[in-house]
């Protein structure tokens, strides 16, 4: 709004010499002739300063300003008039009708400064306007003092906030009203005869009910005209902030599905028990504990089922644990336990006990009945040191050990069986390495016709190039690789290499040798196993019937159709189905029906003994005739004397393999072989 001035009188002589005096300092001016006039130039325009005459017919100036007071107070009002009504100004003037009087004739300069005054008190009312709007709306508490540190004023939000009037605070000290949240000393500032600049921080305030609202104060000195100091304390309700930081905090530290300590808690306080152990020589023990078989609870009955149990579970743990030990939940169906203070190893073994026997009674998930048991491992720092990792570690480990024992049991560390299983981790580790760098070759093992010794075959055998420690044999990582998984990539790498050496003996040496590759279960198992096997046909130019698959009996009862259905499908395709190491399983002759084989090898075990011990002598004749009367052709394992090679030889056995004929040897060995044998 630009500086607007009204000038009214009834001599228009007047009105247009102010405005030529006066519109030097860019007024924007308007004229009345009477207070009438101007009471409706004041309705339809913004008007600051108005300057009336006071003589004017109808209305004097002062009961004209009078009205302008009532209906539009900010406007400053002044008085100029060459008559000398001193009562009439008075009482205008005292009653705050007017701002000022100016006489007439007027000293121009003094006028044009008297104005500009007037603009700068009706500036200085309007910002005082809005800023006592400010503090009489604004959502933050205001509080007043002076440098005693004695409330002067507050607005309407301190006394919503604290439910104490004005009137009640007025007074009073600032600091009977606001207290440390830690019961800690108070800010200087806030204590009379302590000014400083300015202070932010968390306080609370006290209530009339007694209650400590926590709020965010700033604490700011205000210097006045006069060199004179105020503080004004501004401040927020943070309780809703202080809730949200406490949930927070509580979510960084508990199990959002069972609200039990997680794994960060119970770090915390497995420090603070072996901070106690060391010092007080107090023993402690943690208890690994998880729940046997619950995999299947969420594969079979879905996995909120599955998160049911495990707040059931939990609830069930808690009736164990004493008052000072923790419970944690450590992730998925595993659960912690630190218990501080044991007078003996027997009293972990007690709560393990009772862990199990709590247990022991069935839940009931969505009307389904669920039978869940516990494996426990246990540490404690007398066995296992006193290293917080390693102690965790250590009940993990023996955890294992009483879920191999069956389940359901508990099982302290063991230093032995820990030595084991770092074994395992290390070879694990090594095998994945040893992938990387393709350090699996295969060796090859001939078949030999016992009647001519010719090598008409041969299996194909996986073998570990180790960088350290040479050649190593499929009993030292076999089983960690099938385990693991990493079996499916170690058997790729042997059906690969060994494709292409079958390919280049057949195209490149002419050399006419079938060749055998075993599979294990994950291999069968693995639903890329057909295109990965037609792959390398393909690429390779392999006929068929060059390649022979080994597998085992057990490998294929695990799903009989299934397997069927496999063979099948490469039997179909002109491969040749191998049933390795018959007899050491279910050695069950019916199924040899069912399944599409073309040939039987009889397992290393019941050779090692021919041909003097009778018992193996009928069994090996028994499968050497059933197979012939099933068509198939036998090959036998693990021949190592001539003595049993002419056994075989005699009783009709088709294929010879074992050490006797050739240890297993290197495919540049083998060609050589195969060159001299041919």
């Amino acid at each position: 709004m630009e500086n607007s001035l009204l000038l009214v009188d009834d001599e228009p002589d007047v009105s247009r010499s102010l405005s030529r005096l006066l519109k030097r300092d860019h007024y924007q001016i308007h004229i009345a002739k009477s207070g009438e006039d101007a009471l409706n130039v004041l309705k339809c325009h913004p008007i600051k300063v108005v300057i009336s005459d006071q003589r004017m017919p109808h209305m004097t100036g002062s009961q004209f300003l009078a009205q302008v007071k009532e209906k539009y107070p900010e406007t400053i009002r002044i008085i100029l008039s060459g008559y000398a009504d001193f009562q009439a100004l008075s009482d205008a003037l005292n009653e705050g009708e007017i701002y000022k009087f100016l006489a007439k004739p007027w000293n121009s300069e003094l006028l044009r400064a008297d104005i500009r005054e007037a603009f700068q008190l009706q500036k200085l009312r309007q910002h005082n306007k809005q800023l006592s709007h400010l503090f009489d709306s604004t959502i933050e508490a205001i509080v007043l003092s002076n440098t005693q540190g004695i409330i002067e004023s507050v607005n309407p939000a301190f006394c919503e906030l604290s439910q104490f009037s004005a009137d009640e605070v007025i007074g009073k000290g600032v600091n009977e009203y606001f207290v440390s949240p830690l019961n800690q000393s108070l800010p200087e500032m806030l204590l009379a005869g302590k000014p400083g600049k300015e202070w932010h921080g968390e306080l609370a305030c006290r209530q009339r009910n007694g209650a400590k609202l926590p709020v965010w104060l700033s604490y700011t000195a205000i210097q006045g005209p006069y060199d004179d100091t105020h503080f004004a304390a501004l401040f927020i309700d943070i309780t809703d902030q202080k809730r949200k930081e406490a949930r927070i905090e509580y979510q960084a530290y508990h199990d959002e599905l069972t609200g039990l300590p997680n794994r960060r808690l119970f770090n915390d306080h497995l420090e603070l028990a072996l901070h106690h152990h060391r010092r007080n020589q107090q023993n402690l023990a943690v208890l690994f504990i998880d729940l046997d078989r619950f995999k299947q609870v969420n594969d079979t009955l879905g996995h909120q089922v599955g998160d049911e149990l495990l707040i059931a579970v939990a609830e069930r743990l808690k009736t164990v644990i004493r008052k000072g030990e923790t419970l944690a939940r450590f992730g998925g169906d595993e659960f912690i336990v630190v218990l501080p203070i044991l007078k003996s190893i027997k009293e972990c073994e007690t709560v393990a006990e009772k862990i199990i026997a709590c247990l022991k009674e069935p839940f009931v998930c969505r009307q389904q009945k669920i039978h869940i048991a516990p494996s426990i491992g246990i540490s404690t720092p007398v066995t296992d040191g006193d290293n917080q990792d390693l102690l965790i570690r250590h009940a993990d480990s023996a955890m294992y050990r009483a879920k191999a024992l069956g389940g359901n049991n508990f099982q302290f560390f063991d230093e032995a069986s820990n030595h084991h299983v770092k074994e395992l981790f290390h070879v694990e580790n090594a095998l994945h390495e040893g992938i990387s760098n393709h350090e699996f070759i295969v060796f090859y093992q001939a078949h030999a016709n016992p009647n001519n010794g010719k090598i008409c075959s041969c299996e194909a055998l996986v073998r570990w190039q180790h960088p350290d420690k040479g050649i190593l044999q499929p009993g030292s990582f076999i089983d960690v690789a099938e385990q693991t998984g990493l079996i499916l990539p170690m058997g790729q790498s042997v059906l690969q290499q060994a494709c292409e050496q079958l390919s280049q003996w057949r195209h490149r040496d002419k050399l006419e040798c079938n060749l055998s590759v075993n599979l294990s279960a994950r291999q069968f198992n693995n639903p890329n196993l057909l295109n990965d096997i037609c792959k390398q046909i393909s690429r390779y130019r392999i006929e068929p019937h060059w390649l022979e698959i080994e597998v085992t009996e057990s490998i294929l009862l695990n799903d009989m159709a299934s397997s069927i259905d496999i063979l099948s499908y490469l039997r179909d395709i002109g491969i040749r189905i191998a049933l390795d190491d018959f007899g050491t399983g279910y050695s069950s002759l019916s199924y040899l029906q069912q399944l599409p084989i073309d040939t039987l090898k009889i397992d290393q075990s019941f050779i090692r003994e021919l041909p003097n011990d009778k018992k193996s002598t009928i069994i090996i004749k028994a499968l050497l005739s059933m197979a012939k009367g099933l068509g198939l052709t036998v090959v036998a394992e693990g021949v190592e004397t001539a003595e049993q090679y002419e056994f075989l030889r005699n009783e009709g056995c088709d294929l010879i393999q074992g050490y006797f004929v050739s240890r297993p040897i290197s495919s540049e060995e083998f060609t050589d072989l195969l060159q001299h044998n041919s």
